[in-house]
């Protein structure tokens, strides 16, 4: 699950260069395999700002594009890949359940 939001988070600063800082985060909600052995993936996109979720869903198709490709290459399977963005303000500062999912430590 990490590393297919990896993936994602590759491809958004790979096409959104400057635009959107790397406090981007992704979340992979779901992943289920179906059963002619392709693989739905939900994903979150979390920025800081209205103004980075905008930038981001007028690039969303590219995005998609881009990272379902290279999750059909890591997993060797055709892959679903569904895409939202929310912005929430302050999501980094002091965050702890963010630090959680990220498996970093949070006191550090």
């Amino acid at each position: 699950r990490m590393l297919v939001a990896e993936i994602t988070r590759e491809s958004i600063f790979l096409r959104a260069h400057e635009e959107v800082p790397y406090s981007a985060f992704v979340e992979t909600e779901s992943f289920q395999t179906k059963p002619d052995g392709s693989i739905r993936i939900d994903q979150t996109i979390i920025v800081e700002t209205e103004g980075q979720k905008k930038i981001l869903v007028a690039m969303i198709k590219d995005l998609g594009v881009r990272s379902r490709s290279e999750m059909i290459k890591f997993l060797d399977t055709n892959v679903h890949l569904f895409l939202r963005v929310k912005a929430k303000k302050g999501w980094t500062g002091g965050n702890k359940a963010m630090y959680d999912k990220l498996g970093l430590d949070f006191n550090a």
